[in-house]
């Protein structure tokens, strides 16, 4: 039988061993940090950062520090938590000659007498102390005693909040970043949609749009999580909060079509270009992605239709978007972009600049059923016989003209992929 341990982390370590005795959070504590001259100011308020999420009725907690030997302990960074009553050493720290090789990686030990956190960057000892929170927050007085080795197996890990769909204020928004930076997501896009207060455009921003102060606020908050906040600005589709005003009704794609704007007018590029210029204002990440993703009605218009008939839909497409990321790069930034339209035609994918980052977009990404399963090259396909019997899926909902039923899958495809649609 295999021993129940003691111990769970998200996201789960890559390796831990369980060690006999717990560690008593409850009495007094010290706290200290060992580090280089240069690292103290981040490494202070790393520290300062895990007193504040130990300090409770229970336990008083006091801060020391030390700055390391230059050639003791210059590539490694360490937190140590000890009982107040027991002589304070970093002895303890330094006598770990395991190697911290991965920037965001940490090892995190915990006997009966100390908690030792130690990393190579200042990231990677934030990692640690965020563990630390956890085993904290999953205890109640007691740290179970365990030998802990971890690092990412992918450099950025992210989430996405879509602000065309909520319209949280700035404390919520803060407290979202805070529960990432937690479980040690380092990356959050954010798409502003009308949630960016314009100054050149005001009449395109929601009432309660973030101001760009509290957008800088927004970002340093992150900065000091180690998050990086993404803007994505939709260059493209997804432009209802712009074109349902009838001052911008010429950069619509087809004078009906309020979400997504017209790639050949001059006027698109350009207003882009001056929305983008403000969001980058208050963003200092390195990158910069522009949506376009869902441009279901290219060609609509007269002057796309005469180009469609030349290069496709795609080849439209891309003539847009490779200007727009063209754009972005020679502000100094890397350029991302969603890949759903993009994989509908790969070769022609070389046209983009090899720096543009391809993001990719999963539509359902839970375990829970759905009607539905999307094929990049070839659409939506439903059970649709099944699903019109589902009180959470309408059947005029199931009949978009953008879905197929299974029948039309051919049995080849079907045979492959029949274990993703729902039983009948």
């Amino acid at each position: 039988m295999t021993k129940k341990r003691r111990i769970k982390i998200i996201p789960e370590p890559k390796f831990i061993e369980d060690c006999p005795g717990d560690f008593d959070i409850t009495k007094n504590l010290t706290i200290g940090y060992l580090c280089d001259v240069s690292q103290k100011k981040e490494c202070k308020r790393i520290t300062e950062y895990l007193c504040q999420a130990l300090r409770s009725d229970k336990t008083h907690v006091k801060m020391r520090q030390k700055n390391s030997h230059p050639e003791r302990g210059k590539r490694s960074l360490f937190v140590s938590i000890r009982q107040a009553n027991k002589p304070f050493s970093f002895e303890e720290c330094l006598s770990i000659k395991k190697r911290v090789a991965h920037r965001q990686g940490y090892i995190l030990y915990v006997n009966e007498k100390s908690i030792i956190c130690k990393a190579s960057t200042c990231e990677g000892l934030f990692n640690a102390v965020q563990t630390v929170i956890q085993l904290i927050n999953s205890s109640l007085n007691t740290i179970p005693c365990a030998r802990i080795n971890d690092w990412p197996d992918i450099e950025k890990r992210c989430a996405h909040i879509d602000l065309s769909v909520l319209a949280p204020n700035l404390h919520a928004i803060k407290q979202l970043i805070h529960v990432f930076s937690c479980f040690k997501i380092n990356t959050v896009f954010v798409t502003y949609a009308d949630k960016f207060r314009f100054i050149k455009y005001p009449e395109i921003s929601h009432v309660d749009a973030f101001s760009k102060d509290e957008v800088f606020q927004i970002t340093a908050f992150a900065k000091d999580r180690y998050v990086d906040v993404i803007p994505v600005i939709q260059s493209f589709g997804h432009s209802s909060n712009v074109l349902v005003n009838n001052k911008y009704s010429h950069l619509r794609e087809g004078d009906n079509n309020i979400t997504q704007f017209c790639p050949q007018h001059p006027g698109t590029l350009e207003y882009f270009k001056h929305l983008t210029e403000e969001v980058m204002e208050v963003h200092d990440s390195k990158y910069f992605h522009i949506g376009a993703d869902e441009t279901y009605f290219l060609g609509t218009c007269k002057q796309c239709s005469q180009v469609v008939k030349r290069k496709g839909k795609i080849g439209l497409y891309i003539d847009y978007v490779a200007k727009a990321c063209e754009f972005v790069k020679s502000k100094g930034q890397i350029p991302m972009i969603w890949d759903d339209m993009l994989c509908q035609s790969p070769a022609d994918i070389n046209r983009l600049d090899t720096k543009v980052i391809i993001c990719y977009w999963d539509y359902f990404p839970s375990d829970e059923k759905n009607p539905f399963v999307f094929f990049r090259n070839d659409g939506w396909y439903c059970d649709m016989k099944y699903w019109r019997k589902k009180k959470c899926w309408t059947g005029d909902f199931i009949n978009s003209g953008r879905c197929k039923d299974i029948s039309d899958l051919e049995k080849k495809k079907f045979k492959h992929y029949k274990s993703y649609f729902s039983e009948t």
